[in-house]
């Protein structure tokens, strides 16, 4: 599939909407129970509307960083969690111990901030209203925020949560884990206000991913992958700890997905059942970490972060069909990046962040930045 970007700025007109540019304003969350509003110096809408629907074959706009690839967001210090909505991709950044939930206009513009707190971000998830996404503070608690897609007061959706991961969100409610330690781990839902917080499971090791498809939330932890209802219904184990990496999941029609080594991916039957692995990404670097996965029903696309400052340029972004035959061929989309953290997908295109490299000895930091590229 073809691109465009041009020398500096370029147009990829891929079958995705732009929205326009948005406000922007720092905002910090109040330490109290319940859903709390929260200090804003910019305008608040009181019943926030979607997103209109998006228009056919909207160009993107991105710097053009060669290969079919485009820089949406250069210079960004360690962004991490992302998600698009077809309008704008979001993303959280941690600076200096502050987590800055992050949004850019497809169409072009300069970043704005939505909000900004305490502590290091534990997720991120979008609907047509607001972004969602979790913080804590090490060796304290945390909190699950949202605030307006187009910029206002953020709202503390549940507070002294205890390093909480997630959200995952649905048209009615919000889902988010706790992970408290061996066996005292815990997967919470609300409603998207953050009234009624209910238990989900307890009893769990570790939890550090959650996601939803139309039946059922997932998680995964140091146990394995487990499935409970969306309506109801006891937590069922779907595969052991031996296919799963801890902090990477991704579901759709046909399985559940989880980094079974930080370079290859095991799918899991959504009823359970002995999971396989998919064709194999590439050979890790031997200090290689998981990186973030998402599918789409024809793929899993995996970020292969390096594992320290010694590997830059070694990560990369593959796309790994998942049809079940073990002769296909794992795409390589992007190939050559520092540190790539998690990824998302539209229906034309793959966005992920990359937390850049550290200074090393004599060698200087590379910032962190956001990109896409097709699919």
């Amino acid at each position: 599939m073809g691109h465009g970007w041009g020398p500096a700025v370029g147009l990829i007109g891929l079958g995705c909407a732009c929205g326009g540019p948005a406000s922007s304003g720092g905002l910090e969350a109040a330490a109290t129970d319940g859903a709390v509003a929260v200090d804003a110096t910019i305008d608040a809408r009181s019943v926030p509307e979607a997103a209109a629907p998006p228009a056919e074959d909207a160009p993107v706009e991105a710097l053009d960083a060669g290969d079919g690839i485009g820089v949406l967001a250069p210079d960004q210090q360690h962004p991490s969690f992302i998600a698009v909505d077809g309008h704008n991709v979001y993303w959280t950044d941690l600076d200096v111990g502050m987590t800055a939930v992050m949004k850019r206009p497809l169409g072009g513009g300069a970043p704005v901030t939505l909000a900004r707190g305490p502590g290091s971000p534990g997720g991120l998830a979008v609907d047509g209203v607001n972004v969602y996404w979790s913080q804590s503070v090490p060796g304290g608690t945390g909190s699950v925020l949202s605030v307006p897609i187009d910029g206002g007061r953020s709202v503390a959706l549940a507070m002294n949560q205890t390093a909480p991961v997630g959200p995952a969100v649905d048209s009615t409610n919000i889902y988010w884990a706790e992970s408290e330690g061996f066996d005292s781990g815990l997967v919470m839902r609300a409603s998207l206000d953050g009234a009624a917080p209910s238990v989900v499971a307890t009893g769990l090791n570790f939890p550090s991913a959650i996601v939803l498809d139309a039946t059922s939330v997932y998680w995964v932890s140091n146990d394995g992958i487990m499935r409970a209802p969306l309506d109801g219904g006891a937590p069922v184990l779907l595969a052991t700890s031996g296919f799963t990496v801890a902090g990477a999941l991704a579901v759709d029609q046909y399985a559940v997905y989880s980094t079974a080594t930080p370079c290859t991916v095991a799918s899991t039957p959504l009823d359970g059942g002995a999971p396989h692995m998919l064709p194999s990404a590439r050979d890790c670097e031997p200090y290689a970490t998981s990186g973030g996965i998402v599918a789409d029903g024809t793929s899993v696309y995996l970020a292969v972060p390096v594992g320290t400052a010694a590997y830059p340029g070694s990560g990369s972004i593959v796309k790994v069909p998942v049809d079940g035959d073990p002769q296909a061929v794992p795409t390589t989309i992007a190939a050559g990046q520092n540190n790539p953290v998690a990824v998302a997908v539209d229906a034309v295109r793959v966005y992920w962040t990359d937390d850049g490299i550290g200074p090393d000895g004599g060698a200087p930091a590379i910032s962190g930045q956001v990109l896409v590229a097709p699919k």
